[in-house]
């Protein structure tokens, strides 16, 4: 059976985890890719091993285990360390993915990636799900959830592809958008309407 990969994305502090788990509960297989990422970098992997031969032992905790906000740092800091980090975990990623699709017996999976503009790999994908939301509201949940200041909130999002950059990706995928700027009820009502779809058509 071919199942059917569609990718659900969104930029940080959109709503697109919430909507993963929505989705999850209504039924669907859900693969999340932020999870998958940090299994590659987990103490003895090749992952970690390579990152730290990469940016030195300066991004490990003191229990050996990788320090997810210091790799950000130099993620945020330059764009040669953006492509480094993702030229050594990219593929294992994505290789870990497969290796999940391999054993769901459905003909359709849902999975989170967080940086799929980003990625360049859009083709990998039969269709994209978008959580979009203002830039305002995306700015104002960041600062909240991280308990950051306004500029450091913007740092992590200009370290993404901007809105108008994401909703590219309909020009390239079947993709349904889901408007976040409301409430969770209403990002509720939207996510079922799109899992009764996709459950009618694969």
């Amino acid at each position: 059976m071919l199942t059917q990969k569609i990718a659900l994305t969104g930029g940080i502090a959109s709503g697109k985890s919430l909507a993963s788990k929505i989705f999850q509960k209504l039924g669907a297989n859900v693969i999340d890719l932020d999870a998958v990422s940090r299994r590659v970098v987990v103490p003895g992997s090749d992952g970690l091993m390579e990152l730290v031969k990469s940016f030195g032992s300066s991004i490990l905790n003191s229990d050996g285990t990788l320090n997810r906000k210091e790799l950000r740092r130099l993620l945020i800091e330059n764009k040669n360390n953006q492509i480094k980090i993702e030229s050594i975990l990219h593929p294992k990623i994505l290789d870990e993915m497969e290796q999940q699709i391999a054993k769901i017996e459905s003909k359709f999976v849902i999975i989170e990636i967080p940086l799929l503009a980003e990625s360049g790999n859009s083709q990998m994908y039969d269709s994209a799900i978008i959580v979009d939301c203002e830039e305002s509201t995306q700015l104002e949940r960041l600062i909240t959830r991280e308990n950051i200041s306004k500029d450091d909130a913007i740092k992590m999002m200009s370290a993404q592809v901007n809105r108008e950059g994401r909703l590219k990706i309909a020009g390239n995928l079947p993709t349904d958008i889901i408007t976040n700027d409301t409430t969770e009820s209403d990002l509720e009502k939207q996510v079922g309407v799109l899992y009764e779809k996709f459950t009618a058509n694969y």
